[in-house]
């Protein structure tokens, strides 16, 4: 099936920031990598492949060689009465036969007559066939079809687990971005808001400014404090958020190093993803609705099960014997026939099986013909919603470098003495809205670009 989305075109490396010697950038693939890795529900989704082996394995058991033997003696008054020994193997076959072949050996004095054997004992070997209910399927078989229906559950099933923890996991990602950029930004905005107050105290010193104006640039620095706090705290639990994805090979958690950062908000306002579309059914293929169906294929095999027990019981068992003493001389003359019929009169507990099996066929047909609607519901409300973000991103790039220039002409104005710091404080605070702004439209296209791919089944790919 072709691709819904491109992977985000991010490093899978780390690179060394700009802003510190000592920090690193970690990118989303990255992360995603070591979620995968190591993270608890990723190990939980591996299991579902181990569960569909050992199902398998059980079911293939139902068909193994039995080997059986039993005795049974009686003594009473220091005689012999009887002493009855019989051993031999089983084997059933796909086929539906039963393949038999045994020894018995009986002794004793008093030996009920359909007991007595030659002295070398008696030897067989011949086979059972149910021609009733269970010639075209039987338990077996039924549930051997299953196991090897259930191989293919565990693959989805563990496609889906891994595509919704990624899902997850890169919503804590980008709300971690977000969170450092405003950071970033409220750093700045501070930094630049102490200068303007030592600039301005300079000259009111020497009465080129009013007096007032150092209060009012006071007010200001205290406000970018404020904020530059709250954006920090905002970062600290986006971290430990994202920590929550974090664990080494030792199952043990993992904080998120102080010096860990994401990548530029650069490299996301530069992204161009490509959509490419999809056949009119490819959502067939998402996991799951894939798991629906191979729900309904295991079903499947069970109404056939239950349709066939609407069928007398009857099997036939024919054994050629011959002495334990004479093995090369089988006879056509010597043999056991044996035959077992059962009915019940009313089938209501077999139609009431066949019946229920029916209406669950039902229900899942339903209920995919739900998830394959809600699945393409989705998809497509992603991919709109990315689509108009990527357009507001690149729209609203522009406005942010408009308001930078707007900033920097009032700064010159009032330089020359002929603006005020409320112009400024207005130009700046517009500014600092416009960066956050967007970094929030920046962040809304990244999680609409893994909703996406998440909708579509394709976050996580084998």
């Amino acid at each position: 099936m072709r691709q819904l989305l491109l992977l985000i075109c991010l490093s899978a490396s780390f690179v060394l920031s700009a802003q510190s010697d000592t920090a690193i950038r970690m990118s989303v693939d990255q992360y995603f990598q070591i979620v995968l890795k190591n993270h608890p529900l990723a190990k939980t989704a591996d299991l579902r492949n181990d569960y569909a082996k050992a199902y398998l394995q059980k079911a293939r058991g139902n068909f193994d060689p039995k080997l059986k033997a039993t005795t049974e003696d009686k003594f009473y008054k220091n005689t012999n009465y009887f002493n009855l020994m019989s051993a031999g193997v089983s084997i059933p076959t796909m086929a539906g036969l039963e393949l038999k072949s045994g020894y018995d050996y009986n002794r004793g004095l008093n030996l009920n007559p359909e007991n007595a054997l030659p002295d070398a004992g008696l030897l067989y070997a011949g086979l059972t066939l149910s021609v009733g209910q269970g010639l075209l399927i039987d338990e077996r078989r039924a549930v051997l079809a299953q196991a090897k229906i259930q191989m293919n559950s565990g693959k989805v099933e563990r496609q889906a687990l891994l595509n919704q923890l990624l899902y997850d996991a890169g919503k804590s990602y980008w709300n971690w971005f977000a969170a450092y950029h405003q950071l970033n930004v409220f750093r700045q905005a501070k930094v630049a808001a102490f200068e303007r107050l030592q600039a301005v105290k300079s000259a009111a010193e020497f009465g080129d400014r009013p007096s007032v104006d150092t209060l009012e640039a006071s007010i200001q620095f205290q406000e970018r404090q404020l904020s530059l706090m709250q954006s920090e705290l905002a970062f600290k639990n986006a971290g430990v958020e994202l920590s929550l994805y974090l664990w080494d090979n030792a199952l043990r958690p993992v904080e998120l190093g102080l010096n860990t950062i994401p990548v530029e908000l650069d490299s996301v306002l530069s992204i161009a993803d490509e959509i490419e579309m999809l056949g009119n059914e490819w959502y067939l293929q998402h996991p799951e609705y894939q798991i629906y169906n191979l729900k309904r294929d295991q079903l499947l095999v069970e109404k056939r099960w239950k349709k066939e027990q609407l069928k007398p019981l009857l099997n036939l068992s024919y054994q050629p014997v011959t002495a334990g003493n004479q093995v090369a001389n089988w006879s056509t003359n010597d043999y056991k026939f044996g035959m077992t019929f059962s009915m019940p009169l009313l089938f209501r507990k077999e139609r009431g099986d066949l019946a229920i099996t029916r209406f669950k066929i039902k229900e899942t047909e339903y209920n995919m013909a739900f998830k394959s609607n809600e699945i393409l519901t989705k998809t497509n409300t992603a991919i709109n919603e990315y689509t108009a973000t990527a357009d507001q991103l690149e729209l609203y790039n522009g406005t942010v470098r408009n308001y930078a220039d707007l900033l920097e002409a009032e700064k010159n104005i009032f330089n020359n003495g002929e603006s005020s710091l409320f112009m400024i404080n207005a130009r700046e605070l517009s500014y600092i809205s416009a960066q956050i702004k967007l970094i929030d439209i920046a962040v809304k296209n990244r999680k609409a670009f893994i909703m996406a791919e998440y909708a579509a089944g394709l976050l996580y790919k084998n």
